[in-house]
């Protein structure tokens, strides 16, 4: 949701090519799957990239993820979770990236590829 974070740019994608979901917190929650199901079902979505950024403001009672170790580990058990929802194609790869607003770099956490289960 946060207007520093430009997809496009982030990953090189041209108008079209990609579908951005965006959530204050930027967890997984039930929403984001069902919008990603509709994706997947209607747009033919091949790849997830799940990113989540440093300097995020949250819930106060969640503060221990705006440190990078705690960034890396929310990363992974969204990735987790995304690859547990019965609504996610098991094909579709799914990325786990943080995002450091200060210097703009980009840093791959996990990643769950396809598989033909």
């Amino acid at each position: 949701m946060d207007g520093r974070l430009m997809p496009a740019t982030m990953f090189g994608f041209k108008l079209g090519q990609a579908e951005y979901i965006r959530n204050a917190g930027g967890r997984v929650t039930d929403d984001v799957i069902r919008s990603l199901f509709v994706a997947q079902e209607l747009l033919h979505t091949k790849a997830i990239l799940l990113v989540h950024h440093t300097d995020c403001i949250r819930d106060p009672n969640l503060m221990h993820w705006r440190s990078m170790e705690g960034l890396k580990e929310s990363v992974k058990e969204d990735v987790a979770k995304l690859r547990a929802s019965p609504l996610i194609n098991k094909s579709i790869e799914i990325y786990g990236f943080v995002y450091d607003v200060k210097d703009a770099s980009l840093t791959e956490v996990t990643r769950s590829v396809k598989s033909m289960a």
